[in-house]
């Protein structure tokens, strides 16, 4: 069975909640007046959360991406610095910062080839193993935040997921009650942009 977008939904929403604010004669009114806002409301602030946190991971996913690029950036900066010595045998392939397993792979054997050569290397091993270190440990911590920030957003999805039923609900039950009382063809009833899958007049096929 088709579903109601949401455009549909907060449209005939607002409708609703207009038309109780302008007709609180009849006896369903009152009943279902506070249930549309509240709906309303719950369905307004999910939405905002949502956002919100959306935008907090999309930030912690840019910060999480210069950070990677940071540990190629050392990357390369490593390997120009055993060219200028030429040094033998380091690793010497490019690797995107994007590819993070590759490029983790790639900077722990080049570090594992620091290490092997300390006492030749001196300054130049000690300072490059430093400076890898760091921008790993800070790449990693920006993958923590990212997937923190990642299920706060999933999370928060779900909440605006159920709002969305909440007040396609709601709609159902004041369109069932409207009806109910006024009748399918009534001019008030046929005012509302009803959705055509919620609480339909005819069954949906």
């Amino acid at each position: 069975m088709a579903n109601a977008n949401v455009l549909e939904l907060e449209t005939c929403l607002d409708e609703c909640i207009a038309y109780c604010a302008s007709h609180s004669k009849h006896d369903f009114v009152p009943f279902y007046q506070p249930r549309l806002e509240q709906a309303k409301q719950r369905w307004d602030e999910s939405v905002a959360v949502s956002d919100r946190h959306y935008l907090a991971w999309k930030r912690e996913f840019s910060e999480d991406r210069i950070a990677w690029r940071k540990v190629s950036t050392e990357y390369k900066a490593t390997q120009n610095a055993l060219r200028r010595v030429t040094a033998l045998g380091y690793p010497e392939e490019t690797v995107r910062y994007w590819d993070e397993e590759i490029l983790s792979d790639a900077v722990a054997a080049m570090i594992d080839y620091l290490e092997e050569r300390r006492d030749a290397l001196g300054a130049l091993a000690t300072d490059r193993i430093d400076a890898l270190n760091r921008a790993v440990a800070a790449a990693e911590s920006e993958d923590s935040s990212s997937d923190a920030a990642l299920r706060e957003f999933k999370l928060h999805v779900l909440f605006r997921a159920q709002a969305m039923g909440t007040m396609s609900a709601t709609i159902g039950d004041f369109r069932v009650a409207m009806r109910r009382v006024l009748g399918k063809k009534s001019a008030e009833y046929q005012s509302i942009r009803w959705p055509m899958t919620v609480a339909p007049d005819e069954p949906v096929l």
